[in-house]
């Protein structure tokens, strides 16, 4: 982070599960940065209402001294950090321009997966420069946290190293002999899972997997707060709902509690003032129970239990930023499966909170389940599979859909079929019909790779129709569907596909290469698509015609692309990098010496 050849502005994603000790590390770094002169912050969970002016006040303050910021749970906060980014450029650019330093800015992203990294530079709410940023050397990468120790000896020492600490902390004596659990569980690859086992076996207790010592670390928790306060009004139960509530929405205020807990039939009004005290936040508000791996393992029981229903459902209301927090908790949880209890009641309450919850909340649910673990997309799917059809058509044609997203392919797959089934027009269902093609192909079975086939004919054989009647309308849908449908023959994998895959995209260029002629700064791009295509299929041919034609085809794509990107960068330069690679692989495989200079 020191380096002074390092870009203005950099950043780096850390990745690994919970209790590996991310957020710990990076307060540490934090600290260490401070100690160095450095301004350093910790991104609160939201943006104040005048987070702009003071994010850029606070970067050019800074002057040329480097700035650490750090972002945890990146992962479902990315609107965020590219408003952030683009702030931050904008302020580089304005001080830059008026003095020869300026600030430099280092992000430090914490996450507990990060499949969504290589993918983010597209995300719609991405400027350009921004982007720009995200694919060159400011990106300085993602690191995954390996392992803390895989060797039984080094976690034993730290174990005992740990248990002396706790118990000189508590006024203890540690154990001569104590108990040491089975530490070569993979478990106790993460550092929390090895301090719990330490305080677990200072109170005697014997944890025979560490998944249980989680568990075991709430009722110490209970315990505390029966001493803490004395002759409670409050059960068990309802101090463990109100703080699973609470986790679920991040916190929240005396106010929102008490209404809240009210309402799920709490009786103790004193509750929310004892949970400020015991867990105090900002402007005397409560905060969650901490560590989130402990917080998380607290909802998935209380959901299982009497209230689970109604404290989902408290936690996902209309205030869309409750129950932005909320869903990301849940992503979080979803990602935990279940691994470490193998109990499945807390995902059924689960499944039945977010169906009543897509009607509300299904845009938010998607954009989770996109930037997050394939668990949440799962969950999601349930949860819309549950709903009647015709809430299912109510929602549909308001939801913005990714083009692509690992985590929501099924989802894809079943929203698109209720626009299909929605369709009034042969136009629209042509239409609706290629996307479902899209959404089955990128599915990857056989089954839905015949049935993405079937689509993507009947929509060729709409568009045909259509284009007859209007030429002047639907030929430039013909073509897409024409393009559509040979990629569709193309990955069935046997020749007579292929042959037929070829014939529709000779018919796609030759349409768009009229299309192109009438209006070229309309079709030209369409037309590249269409002829880089062509050059792809005939590669698969494997004859010497078929090699040569496709060769001059390649070239072709990559001539108009390279107009289109001097004209438009931003625009055009990723297809201009995929029709040169195509070209290469081309030459790659022409035996001559010429061609391999090329």
């Amino acid at each position: 982070m020191t380096d002074p050849a390092t870009p203005r502005v950099s950043l780096r994603l850390v990745t690994g599960p919970g209790g590996m000790g991310k957020t710990r590390s990076a307060l540490e770094a934090l600290k260490r940065a401070g100690q160095q002169g450095w301004p350093a912050l910790w991104l609160a969970a939201e943006l104040p209402q005048d987070w702009s002016a003071a994010w850029q006040d606070w970067l050019a303050k800074a002057g040329d001294t480097p700035a650490l910021l750090v972002l945890d749970y990146v992962e479902g906060r990315q609107d965020i950090l590219l408003r952030l980014l683009d702030a931050a450029l904008q302020t580089m650019a304005t001080v830059v321009a008026t003095d020869a330093g300026g600030p430099r800015l280092r992000l430090l992203l914490l996450a507990r997966n990060g499949a969504w990294w290589p993918e983010l530079h597209r995300h719609k709410e991405c400027s350009a420069d921004v982007a720009a940023l995200l694919t060159g050397p400011g990106n300085a990468g993602l690191e995954e946290l390996p392992p803390w120790s895989r060797g039984t000896q080094v976690r034993e020492s730290a174990y005992r190293s740990a248990m002396q600490g706790y118990a000189a902390a508590q006024g203890l004596i540690p154990p001569a002999d104590p108990y040491q659990p089975d530490l070569a569980d993979p478990l106790y690859e993460r550092p929390l899972h090895l301090h719990m086992a330490a305080i677990a076996t200072l109170a005697g207790e014997r944890p025979e997997h560490p998944a249980a010592l989680l568990d075991s670390q709430l009722r110490r928790e209970w315990r505390y707060w029966t001493r803490a306060h004395a002759a409670p009004a409050t059960d068990y139960d309802d101090w463990a709902d109100a703080l699973a509530w609470l986790a679920l929405v991040q916190g929240a205020s005396r106010a929102q509690a008490a209404a809240t807990l009210a309402g799920l039939g709490m009786a103790d009004a004193d509750l929310p003032t004892s949970l400020a005290r015991t867990y105090p936040a900002a402007d005397s508000g409560i905060g969650p129970l901490q560590p989130d791996q402990l917080a998380e393992t607290l909802i998935r029981e209380r959901l299982a239990a009497r209230r689970g229903a109604a404290l989902l459902h408290a936690a996902l209301p209309e205030d869309p930023d409750m129950a932005e927090r909320a869903i990301q908790v849940i992503a979080r949880l979803a990602a935990r499966g279940n691994s470490e209890t193998g109990d499945t009641r807390w995902r059924t309450t689960l499944v039945a909170g977010l169906t009543q919850a897509w009607p509300r909340h299904g845009q938010r649910l998607v954009a989770a389940a996109h930037a997050s673990d394939p668990g949440l997309g799962r969950l999601v799917n349930e949860a819309w599979e549950q709903l009647a059809p015709t809430t299912q058509e109510a929602i549909a044609p308001q939801l913005n859909m990714p083009d692509y997203s690992t985590p929501l392919l099924d989802l894809g797959v079943a929203v698109t079929r209720v626009l299909l089934r929605l369709a009034a027009t042969p136009a629209v269902r042509a239409g609706a019909l290629n996307n479902l093609a899209n959404r089955l192909a990128e599915q990857g079975d056989f089954a839905a790779r015949a049935e993405a086939l079937d689509c993507a004919q009947e929509a060729v054989a709409l568009h045909r129709d259509l284009a007859q009647a209007q030429p002047a309308a639907y030929r430039p849908d013909l073509a897409m569907s024409l393009n559509k449908l040979a990629n569709r023959l193309a990955e069935q994998g046997d020749a007579a596909p292929r042959s037929e895959a070829l014939g529709c995209v000779r018919d796609a260029v030759a349409i768009r290469r009229d299309l192109a002629q009438a209006q070229p700064a309309v079709y030209l791009p369409d037309l590249a698509g269409s002829v880089h295509n062509l050059a792809k299929l005939l590669a698969d041919q494997g004859d010497a015609t078929a090699r040569s034609e496709g060769l001059v085809c390649a070239r072709a794509a990559v001539a108009i692309r390279r107009d289109l990107a001097k004209a438009q960068p931003a625009a055009y330069q990723a297809d201009l990098a995929g029709s040169l690679n195509g070209l290469a692989i081309y030459l790659a495989k022409l035996s001559d010496a010429t061609a391999h200079a090329e």
